[in-house]
């Protein structure tokens, strides 16, 4: 399909929109939420993120027959009925993967720096262990943490550990990586009601990055409430609705931004450019690279700082994730209607927050030092290449 005056319709926070779309196409920008049937009347492809719901009530009766999402998580996409009606469907799964990994850092730095999770020599569950998981599994290896993976469907393959789910939560952290699942052989919907939620290692800290409806709701507040358990908090249920009680009794809150890296944006918008060139048969000229600002200066290390201590330094400089718990918690004693919006507008107005490869660091005072930031993926200045 190579028609240039296709109309693509896209949502006006997917960054760079207008320049990758526009060379198949007239690109029209709508906000996410308020995208509807009328809005693609003349449309030939729609382009998404997570929250926009694409199925029958949007689509039908519409001339598109290219959809794409640039986003990891594809549940709001009706796909069996897209699958009917023969249109096009794309995703940008791993486009944010190392993002949500750094996410995860900067958090098990901080529950270091609170005493509430020994690193090295701690334990965390990884529950679900595809992309994501995989590389916080290898990260938190890494900082020397134990890792207990739990994933049924990997579980069935030769070589990976058939872990229990008991097993994952019974640890000192355990981190959630899963997609949001109703139905089939493994759902993950409410994964964590009240009697798994009682599986948590007293004390310990569930992270969830994945997606707010994996969590009972009353059950994780009353935990929380209890002192049972803690919480660091990236995804809602009914966003962008903000639990008053969940936010108040999280140790960590941030407005769903793990995997809203610059890259993780971008890759996004690249991965949906190629998709849209395939479907009409031309090649996509936009490439992310091209738009990545360079990174002022080098991470000094002061003096004296080795290790893990060196480590959370320079983690704190490429992602201060306390920044973004602080600009959540001022929108709590405002009213619905603006905390709904201040939401919004917090992820529109996102930060260009750059993944640890973009950052070089002075050297280290020493080569253990210089190894384990390497790990984690920052370019440490005067350390040999291979």
């Amino acid at each position: 399909m190579n028609n240039p005056n296709m109309e693509i319709v896209a949502d006006e926070n997917i960054p760079f929109a207008r320049e990758a779309f526009g060379q198949f196409g007239t690109v029209r920008l709508v906000p996410g939420r308020q995208i509807c049937r009328r809005d693609l009347e003349r449309a030939g492809a729609l382009v998404v993120r997570s929250v926009t719901h694409v199925n029958s009530q949007l689509l039908d009766g519409t001339p598109v027959r290219f959809v794409g999402t640039a986003t990891i998580g594809t549940e709001h996409l009706a796909h069996g009925w897209l699958r009917q009606q023969g249109i096009a469907v794309a995703d940008a799964a791993g486009c944010n993967s190392r993002s949500v990994a750094e996410y995860l850092v900067a958090t098990l730095m901080e529950l270091r720096r609170l005493g509430t999770l020994a690193i090295p020599g701690g334990t965390i569950g990884v529950i679900g262990v595809g992309r994501i998981g995989s590389l916080v599994a290898s990260m938190a290896t890494a900082l020397g943490l134990r890792v207990v993976p739990h994933d049924p469907p990997r579980s069935q393959h030769d070589g990976f550990p058939a872990t229990t789910l008991q097993q994952a939560l019974d640890c000192d952290a355990a981190t959630l990586h899963v997609p949001l699942v109703t139905q089939g052989a493994h759902p993950t919907a409410h994964l964590l009601n009240a009697a798994r939620l009682r599986m948590l290692k007293p004390r310990s800290t569930l992270i969830n990055t994945s997606r707010g409806g994996v969590v009972e709701l009353p059950e994780l507040i009353a935990g929380l409430r209890n002192g049972v358990f803690k919480a660091i908090v990236d995804v809602w249920e009914g966003e962008p609705e903000i639990p008053i009680d969940l936010a108040t009794n999280a140790t960590l809150i941030t407005p769903h931004i793990a995997g809203y890296s610059l890259e993780g944006k971008l890759r996004g918008t690249e991965m949906m450019a190629n998709a849209l060139g395939a479907f009409v048969g031309k090649e996509n000229r936009w490439r992310m690279e091209e738009h990545l600002p360079p990174v002022a200066e080098a991470i000094a290390i002061p003096e004296g700082l080795v290790g893990l201590d060196a480590v959370e330094h320079c983690v704190r400089k490429a992602f201060n994730i306390r920044t973004d718990d602080a600009n959540i918690r001022a929108l709590l004693n405002l009213d619905a209607d603006q905390r709904r919006s201040g939401f919004d507008a917090l992820r529109k107005g996102y930060r260009a927050r750059r993944e640890f490869p973009a950052f070089t660091v002075a050297p280290p005072a020493d080569a253990a030092t210089a190894a384990l930031l390497a790990a984690l993926g920052f370019t440490v200045l005067g350390l040999p290449v291979g």
